[in-house]
């Protein structure tokens, strides 16, 4: 008989700015990677100083103690944090995946390599960054807490069946920083 994997929480994952933003049904949410407007627990480098969020977030954590999760802006280094949480803390990750999701939460916050990886990891990484930046691109603005609910749930659900993580294209370098230049960031 094969072994069942455990299942991800059903508790919803979102972005919310302010606390009207946040679905109805969560009254005990967590927050990672910004401050959620009254979040129980909040785990947020851009408070407390690591590189990417994925530092800041316990080893383990019981999802099942919070009706949700959510972030202030949907992106690579947020989703790294999600799918850690929705597994049950940073060192339920395995090993291979936990690299590649650092490194991908680099990229997304520093717009370079990991120091700590690799060039095959970082390449890993970068792919999934582009894979998850072209999937919220592509989401309209009403969409994008929806569409960042999905593609966090997809990746946890590959990161426990031991699959490979999506890859999108990468673009150049110098392509990305004009086009952060030329949106003021």
């Amino acid at each position: 008989m094969p072994r069942r994997r455990p299942a991800l929480p059903r508790s919803p994952v979102f972005v919310a700015t302010r606390r009207a933003d946040v679905p109805g049904v969560c009254h005990h949410y967590a927050s990672v990677d910004g401050s959620v407007p009254g979040a129980a627990r909040t785990w947020d480098h851009h408070v407390t100083g690591e590189r990417i969020n994925l530092e800041a977030m316990p080893d383990t954590v019981d999802p099942a103690a919070f009706d949700g999760v959510g972030t202030t802006l949907a992106d690579t280094d947020a989703l790294a944090s999600v799918v850690a949480f929705l597994l049950g803390g940073a060192a339920r990750l395995p090993p291979a995946a936990r690299a590649t999701l650092e490194s991908a939460s680099h990229w997304c916050d520093h717009l370079v390599a990991h120091p700590d990886h690799d060039r095959r990891v970082n390449a890993r990484g970068r792919a999934l960054d582009a894979w998850v930046s072209a999937r919220l691109a592509a989401a309209p603005p009403s969409g994008r807490s929806s569409e960042f609910g999905r593609i966090c749930r997809l990746v946890a659900r590959r990161v426990l069946a031991g699959g490979a993580l999506p890859r999108g294209r990468t673009p150049s370098h110098r392509r990305l920083v004009r086009a952060l230049a030329d949106a003021g960031r």
